[in-house]
């Protein structure tokens, strides 16, 4: 038999590429992901070119269902070649995916992921992460709850030996499989985790607030006027900054229309303390406001106020992750793609525009246009839909409604409420959002 040539899969990927790039470029997705899925079948070794596709798909195209396939592809992929590398090589997984470690976001829905997979008993092992760089980490205080995950391997010999084989015994923590239907990046799929997890009796959250964490978050925030017995709300709207670009414009929050809803809340007694970077703008005095983002403070302080205030304020961005992982409430404000909102949660969604027709969107539109999970404003451009602006009447409506609700988000709806939406009914949602239902 005659050996392959060195470069056959090389010259198979790059024809493949050119012949994504035509069926992109005319819009021929099922053609496009039928190739995918004969090259990864043929090549299963070849899976790290999904990610990019995915990104493609999802941000430049604009199409739910094709991003969907190639994420189920990939996490397929990455189980298939783990599993040889198991049986074949006697090889532990090992996590490829480690710069997840340098956004919170990530770190923590990645890391939580994990921990479900094995409360599932999905998998019977932690998985190995070996750290090269300890500058790598966004936030070291939450090494604690990584090592309850993960085999965490600092800097040093026994990492650099491991590293080398995370290419061969891949681990990848952003896109997983759960279940035949819950699939995917944990954005994606979160709701669904939710309802596995329910479904066993399971917490739906990863983590609990460890004494070490609180304890030096403590001392810092009493300086700055939290007492142990105040009731207080976290808040964090993400502002430019931080991980610029036109995919992520959309995400930036103005605060100045959140102002009468912090009021709202400092006038019952409740204190709101804002997380964020020094580049945000300068909150206005308002008593019972403690404005932390221009100050340097130590990384349990974000952990703390994420995992202990009475709900969570924000809009998706990464400290939302920490609330939702330690099991707080929030109010989750500026929901877009709508797909992304999260169960124990009021969800606030922010309406889309047909320009031609000036008409808003319903969320059943939205998903039989194949757009329910695409961020990126890129695609709505091309397809004439305005992104809208939520105001701050909305804004005072959604905090009122918070805390009628607040103890209620972690129940069951009605099961037809988000039917024909792509949204499961554990999902709810602003009295205002219910609009576009």
């Amino acid at each position: 038999m005659n050996s392959l040539n060195s470069t056959f899969i090389f010259s198979k990927r790059e024809n493949l590429k050119k012949r994504l790039a035509l069926k992109f470029s005319n819009f021929d997705l099922n053609g496009a992901i039928l190739e995918i899925k004969e090259y990864i079948s043929d090549f299963p070794t070849e899976k790290e070119i999904l990610p990019s596709l995915y990104a493609t798909t999802l941000n430049d195209i604009g199409s739910t269902s094709a991003s969907k396939s190639i994420a189920r592809l990939y996490a397929e992929a990455n189980d298939k070649t783990r599993e040889f590398a198991k049986n074949q090589l006697n090889l532990e997984p090992i996590v490829n995916t480690v710069w997840m470690l340098t956004r919170i976001g990530e770190m923590t829905d990645q890391t939580a992921s994990i921990n479900h997979l094995l409360a599932l008993k999905q998998i019977k092992k932690k998985p190995i992460l070996p750290i090269l760089d300890p500058n790598i980490l966004c936030n070291v205080a939450f090494l604690p709850y990584l090592e309850d995950v993960f085999h965490v391997l600092k800097p040093g010999e026994e990492a650099n030996y491991y590293s080398q084989y995370a290419s061969i015994s891949s681990f990848n923590t952003t896109f997983i499989n759960y279940s035949r239907d819950v699939y995917g990046h944990y954005s994606d799929a979160a709701p669904g985790v939710h309802k596995l997890l329910k479904n066993k009796n399971l917490p739906h959250f990863a983590f609990k607030l460890k004494e070490i964490t609180r304890k030096s978050a403590q001392k810092f925030l009493k300086k700055h006027g939290l007492n142990l017995e105040d009731d207080f709300v976290t808040l964090h709207l993400r502002e430019s900054g931080f991980l610029d670009g036109e995919r992520h414009a959309w995400r930036n929050i103005n605060l100045d229309d959140h102002l009468d809803a912090i009021k709202h809340l400092t006038e019952r007694g409740i204190k709101v303390v804002r997380i964020g970077h020094k580049k945000m703008k300068k909150a206005p005095d308002i008593p019972g406001l403690i404005d932390l983002s221009g100050f340097d403070r130590p990384p349990e302080v974000d952990i703390f106020l994420s995992a202990a205030c009475l709900f969570f304020y924000g809009n998706p961005s990464g400290p939302c992750s920490l609330a939702y992982q330690f099991g707080r409430p929030m109010l989750y404000v500026n929901v877009f793609p709508y797909t992304h909102a999260r169960a124990n949660s009021l969800n606030q969604f922010v309406p889309l525009i047909e320009i031609s027709s000036s008409k808003t969107l319903s969320l059943k539109e939205l998903y039989e246009r194949d757009i329910s999970n695409v961020f990126s404003p890129i695609p709505y451009k091309r397809m004439g839909i305005e992104i809208c602006k939520i105001s701050a009447v909305e804004n005072m409506n959604a905090v009122k409604e918070m805390l009628i609700k607040l103890n209620s988000l972690n129940q069951d709806i009605p099961a037809d409420t988000m039917s024909g939406t792509g949204l499961p009914d554990n999902i709810w949602i602003t009295d205002d959002s219910k609009l576009l239902l």
